[in-house]
């Protein structure tokens, strides 16, 4: 009997490692939901992929994000840890109200995860690099407004004491745009974080989202009427931010709030493909979705392209170049354009096979403003930011 449940485990073993391979090869997912990100492909095999070892290493991220069942496991091993951990974590967190709790890789503030605060001096190499190719952009592009729109967060002040990181100001200044053209979406104590972001969640809730988009919407265009809100909606009891995730706290969970609008009619292309949508918001507000509710789910993923085109009687086009934080403002922005593109220059690789060329873009699309948004770590002081030449 032992022998033959070892067989039986072993086969079974085999078969679910065989359909992961098989399923990476044939059919590879593209998207990583339970990580909002866009899961790992293979690497095309030839001789240099696999002199290079690009291959190979593209197996193991391959297999870890196609394995059958893989983001499930994950999601209820962290499940079960995490249970036991936020037993002891959250009533210490009250007990040491206005102090930083170590949980796990974050900290906890009274009852909010939060990440390291960013340095300046960790950054100033990169932010000066990235700085360098955006001001070289303006220059050869004279025709086109360009836009920049800082995102602080948790990241950017100590509340404890609310010393901030200087991090902003340093990338406000090296980005060479008329001063008009430039801004930033503030944190200056934690009334200011708690009141515009999840507890669990590193990015904006639907008060915070609305703020940024009125902001940005002055940046870009003065004195043009904001898209009102209709109605706010509690979609979710359950929302797990991703800051939770990551942290291995999925039983962590909170109230998952939006804001409705009555939109123009859009037209969307997702990764150059026609799509009816680039999210599931309208199936979760109105109650049709089976699927958990995530940050990436209700928003739009992290994509390497989007389009969205409006009915709006306008002959500008806009290029948006982010993260994952414009997700939330990308059909509020569209409504005031003709066409919207956004480009994450984290994956765009991924999509095209080459780096991003900003200069045949704009020609290509008629772009007449580019609005660079988004964090320091993934967008002004990120490895990836390229704009070509």
């Amino acid at each position: 009997m032992f022998k033959f449940i070892s067989k039986f485990l072993i086969i079974s073993m085999f078969l679910v490692f065989l359909c992961g391979i098989l399923r990476a090869v044939i059919a590879p997912a593209e998207i990583n939901v339970y990580e909002n990100r866009p899961a790992y492909q293979l690497e095309e095999l030839n001789i240099n992929t696999y002199l290079n070892g690009d291959f190979q290493a593209s197996m193991d991220n391959a297999l870890a994000d196609q394995f059958p069942l893989s983001s499930y496991l994950k999601k209820i091993y962290n499940l079960l840890d995490s249970k036991y951990t936020l037993s002891l974590a959250i009533p210490l967190s009250e007990k040491f109200a206005d102090n930083y709790l170590a949980c796990k890789g974050s900290f906890l503030f009274n009852g909010y995860f939060c990440r390291g605060l960013h340095s300046a001096e960790d950054f100033s190499e990169i932010i000066s690099k990235n700085a360098s190719e955006f001001s070289e952009a303006v220059k050869r592009n004279p025709n086109t407004d360009f836009f920049v729109y800082v995102v602080e967060n948790e990241e950017h002040i100590n509340f404890e004491n609310s010393e901030k990181s200087t991090v902003t100001e340093q990338i406000l200044q090296s980005f060479d745009c008329p001063s008009d053209n430039k801004s930033a979406f503030y944190i200056n104590s934690f009334g200011d974080y708690s009141d515009l972001f999840y507890r669990g969640d590193h990015h904006w809730n639907h008060k915070g989202s609305y703020i940024a988009y009125c902001q940005v919407l002055d940046l870009l265009i003065p004195g043009e009427a904001p898209v009102l809100p209709e109605s706010t909606i509690k979609v979710a009891d359950n929302f797990t931010g991703l800051t939770a995730i990551q942290s291995g706290l999925d039983s962590f969970s909170e109230e998952f709030y939006a804001n409705t609008y009555l939109l123009p009619q859009y037209s969307y292309q997702k990764n150059r493909e026609q799509v009816e949508s680039l999210n599931q918001s309208n199936e979760f507000m109105l109650g049709e979705s089976e699927d958990e509710i995530t940050y990436g789910r209700f928003y739009g993923g992290d994509y390497p392209e989007a389009i969205i085109s409006s009915s709006k009687d306008s002959v500008r086009n806009i290029l948006v170049i982010g993260d994952s934080y414009d997700n939330t403002i990308l059909e509020l922005l569209a409504g005031h354009y003709k066409n919207l593109y956004s480009i994450d220059l984290r994956y765009y690789s991924l999509l095209s096979g080459n780096s991003f060329d900003l200069d045949s873009y704009i020609i290509e699309n008629s772009i007449d403003d580019v609005l660079i948004i988004g964090s320091v770590k993934e967008v002004f002081g990120s490895e990836n930011f390229t704009l070509g030449s």
